[in-house]
């Protein structure tokens, strides 16, 4: 490995345990070899994995997770780097685990001192896991950070405080779903362009997308919208941040050909793609979970995945799309400021991404 990479940095993602082989002698057999082939960076999904009887997913869930052991192999190899992964269900949690917890310590008695292993009584979690950070003086100095992989997918907003709670910044860049739509936006806009109004063949079917020239600054389709960008006009109530009023004027839109010349009534034009929709589903992923917990969630990713599938609007590109959909969450929502990470009630971490329900 060290002759192959060379000054390329390796990293391993690993697991705890296979099937019955699971005892703290294997895993280091393990990391031990990986070490000495080059790599010093791990990412340690806390749970074994059982190859027979359980799928994918439910692997993810159902071997019990056994954090106690990560933190000896910080220990038992202090020239390597660790990253614990696997149940980490928020900020406070991975806050606990990186830089310590002292109040793990109100669970012992009489000044003896509690053994957590797996099952576990004490952490009193499904399938006898344990998931008991470290006590503030017993962090390991080479546990360098944890991995939250579904939380992130799944609920994009708990991680809205990042800046402040974990990384002690004194504020956050965002504090609504508006901030951090339309700072997404702006990405998109980048790394995403339009295909509208070019004359290039080739499709976007991957990052990097072709290269291409536009011969207009918008399409019928999007001319509202990216006028009122280019005017950078002044905000407002109804349209925020030179957003769209309203989706009618958008919408009304979508029938007419890309580049805003009407069609023979007796002769429908067949559109070529110019986008594919795996390309607008990836850019969408990693917000579209944005409103978790609120009544507004279904109808938000079902009005993106309708307009990735409409090939009129397709081309205006993933960025219009964002827009275009975000017309049909009520201001209450979208506009509603995030809770702070100590201000959220104990493993609750619904009322963080749910802020209460608007009366609009």
């Amino acid at each position: 490995m060290k002759n192959t990479c060379r000054s390329i940095p390796v990293s391993v993602k690993l697991r705890i345990g296979v099937d019955d082989d699971e005892d703290f002698g294997f895993i280091c057999e393990i990391v031990r070899r990986l070490h000495e082939a080059g790599c010093d960076k791990f990412y340690v999904h806390a749970r074994k994995v059982l190859l027979k009887g359980l799928n994918p997913a439910e692997n993810r869930i159902i071997p019990p997770l056994n954090y106690p052991i990560v933190y000896r192999l910080c220990e038992e190899f202090p020239q390597c780097d660790f990253w614990i992964n696997g149940g980490i269900s928020g900020l406070k949690a991975a806050k606990a685990i990186v830089y310590g917890d002292d109040e793990q310590e109100k669970v012992h008695s009489n000044d003896t001192p509690v053994i957590h292993s797996v099952p576990c009584e004490v952490c009193n979690y499904p399938n006898g896991s344990c998931i008991a950070p470290p006590t503030k003086a017993k962090v390991p100095t080479n546990l360098r950070g944890c991995m939250l992989g579904r939380a992130a997918m799944d609920h994009p907003s708990l991680f809205w405080d990042c800046d402040r709670y974990f990384y002690g910044e004194c504020e956050n860049p965002c504090r609504t779903r508006r901030d951090v739509l339309n700072q997404y936006i702006e990405y998109l806009e980048e790394v995403y362009p339009r295909r509208c109004c070019d004359d290039v063949d080739e499709i976007t079917n991957r990052i990097p997308s072709p290269n291409v020239v536009h011969t207009k600054d918008f399409c019928s389709i999007c001319s509202d919208w990216r006028k009122g960008r280019a005017k950078k006009s002044k905000k407002s109530t109804h349209e925020p941040n030179g957003q769209l009023p309203i989706a009618n004027r958008m919408l009304d839109k979508m029938g007419s050909d890309i580049d805003g010349d009407s069609e023979p009534k007796n002769r429908k034009k067949k559109k070529k793609a110019k986008i594919t929709t795996h390309v607008i589903r990836r850019a969408l992923r990693p917000v579209l979970g944005i409103f978790n917990g609120l009544s507004t969630n279904k109808a938000f990713r079902r009005k993106c995945e309708d307009l990735t599938q409409d090939l009129s609007i397709r081309h205006c590109g993933p960025a219009f799309i964002l827009v275009t959909a975000m017309q049909i969450v009520p201001d209450g929502f979208i506009d509603a400021e995030f809770i702070r990470t100590e201000d959220i009630p104990a493993s609750n971490i619904i009322e963080h991404v749910s802020p209460l329900e608007c009366p609009c």
